[in-house]
């Protein structure tokens, strides 16, 4: 519903309703493991400096640990980025229970992205259906499998 103020004292509340912060958008950043941590913190600062910079936007970035919580059902993950965040000197390969988590959330987020060593979860999780997939060319060559 739109309101429309016509020349009185609060002609300006108008304007200050156009600057609401849209719905949150949330990202989730997946960790190999718990040292990985420092590294992912440059993401969280990125959003946070983002959410100052642009008044309209709302990133709520959280990072945890794979397969240390339940994944959840379709619903925790709707509308969700998952960032697999990896270094550059080794490939992640998950086994077992760890394995299965990483697919299932690669399965029920809309947008997953995967940096560094995390690309090879990629090949690892490969199931029926095609996927997208860009590389940089500058990436380490790593063995596909582990």
């Amino acid at each position: 519903m739109k309101h429309y103020v016509i020349r009185n004292c609060h002609a300006g509340a108008a304007q200050i309703a156009n600057v609401a912060k849209e719905r949150p958008h949330h990202i989730e950043v997946i960790l190999r493991c718990q040292e990985d941590r420092a590294s992912a913190e440059l993401v969280v600062e990125f959003f946070d400096a983002l959410n100052k910079l642009i008044a309209k936007k709302a990133y709520v970035v959280t990072a945890r640990v794979v397969a240390t919580d339940k994944v959840g059902g379709p619903l925790d993950w709707a509308g969700r980025t998952t960032v697999f965040w990896g270094d550059l000197e080794s490939a992640w390969c998950p086994a077992g229970d760890q394995k299965l988590w990483v697919s299932q959330v690669m399965n029920l987020s809309p947008r997953v992205i995967l940096v560094g060593g995390a690309v090879m979860l990629l090949a690892q999780m490969a199931g029926s259906e095609p996927r997208a997939a860009a590389v940089h060319a500058t990436f380490p060559d790593f063995r596909p499998f582990c």
